[in-house]
C-alpha cells in the first residue's frame, strides 16, 4: 500500500487548478498560509511553468491555471501590461532608476524595458533621461499615480500616500537619488 504525501505547495496547485483564478490573499486565506509564502511558491510555480501569475496595474496579483486566458486579450499584450505595472511599482520604491537595473529586476531584456519606458513616457507616466556616460534613467512623469492601492482589508481597497511609503522604504542598489537642486 503506497502512502501519498501532499504538501502545501501541492494544495496551492490543486486550488489554482480547481478555481481557475484566485488572488494571493484568497489563496492565503483558503490554505491558511502566510501571504509571503504564497507569493514565493507562486513565483517558483510560475517559473516552472505549472501556473501563471497575472499582475494587474491596480489590485493584487492573481494566480491562474496554466493556459487559462488572462483578462486582457492575448498573452503578449498581457505580459507587456504586467511588465509596465511592475516597472511602475519599481518607480514607487525610488524616484529614479537605471534601465539596466529595471531589466534585471523585471528579468527581461534591456530593450524590452526601453520600449516599455518609451510607451509610458508617451502617456506621461515616466520620463526617460539618456546620459552620455551614465546610461539611461527612468523617473516619474507628471501623470505618475500619486497613490497606490493597498489590499487585504476584507477584499476592499484603500489608498495610502506614496510619499509616506517612500520615506520608510530602503532603496535598492542601482537606484539614483533624485536631486533637489
Amino acid at each position: 500500500m503506497a502512502i501519498e504525501i501532499v504538501t502545501d505547495v501541492d494544495k496551492l496547485v490543486d486550488l489554482v487548478n480547481k478555481k481557475g483564478r484566485i488572488t494571493f490573499a484568497d489563496a492565503s486565506r483558503d490554505l491558511r498560509v502566510r501571504g509571503d509564502k504564497i507569493e514565493r511558491w507562486a513565483e517558483l510555480l510560475d517559473e516552472g511553468g505549472i501556473i501563471d501569475i497575472e499582475y494587474p496595474i491596480t489590485g493584487e496579483p492573481i494566480l491562474l491555471k496554466k493556459g487559462k486566458k488572462k483578462v486582457v486579450g492575448d498573452k503578449a499584450k498581457t505580459k507587456k501590461k504586467d511588465h509596465k505595472s511592475a516597472l511602475l511599482e519599481l518607480l514607487r520604491t525610488a524616484p529614479k532608476i537605471r534601465i539596466d537595473f529595471a531589466a534585471d529586476k523585471l528579468k527581461v531584456n534591456k530593450d524590452v524595458v526601453e520600449r516599455l519606458a518609451s510607451d509610458l513616457e508617451m502617456d506621461g507616466y515616466v520620463k526617460v533621461e539618456k546620459r552620455m556616460l551614465g546610461g539611461t534613467f527612468i523617473s516619474r512623469g507628471k501623470k505618475f499615480p500619486a497613490k497606490k492601492p493597498v489590499t487585504g482589508v476584507t477584499g476592499a481597497e484603500k489608498f495610502e500616500d506614496v510619499e509616506a511609503a517612500e520615506t520608510t522604504a530602503e532603496e535598492p542598489s542601482g537606484v539614483e537619488e533624485e536631486s533637489t537642486s
